[in-house]
């Protein structure tokens, strides 16, 4: 190697590296928007669904809190009645 012609080898390792950097380079985020009317569909149910899991979960909470207080109430009951 004497400096002044590049070697094809070399040459080609860079290309291949350039080549190489391209295909990793950051793509754009996916966008998760529906497109279709199947997929409008589909979300539609979904946020349904989620509309009701979100008020049984409260139901469930109050519905707890209640055995829990009724539970306390009566073993201070029988601590102090």
């Amino acid at each position: 190697m004497n400096g002044a012609q590049p070697d094809p080898g070399e040459s080609r390792l860079k290309a291949a590296l350039q080549r190489r950097r391209a295909a990793r380079a950051p793509r754009p985020p996916l966008d998760l928007r529906p497109t279709t009317p199947f997929e409008q569909l589909i979300l539609a149910e979904y946020q349904s669904l989620r509309r009701d899991y979100e008020e049984l979960k409260k139901r469930v909470d109050w519905l707890t809190l209640a055995i829990v207080g009724a539970a306390l109430t009566m073993v201070l009951e029988r601590l102090f009645g």
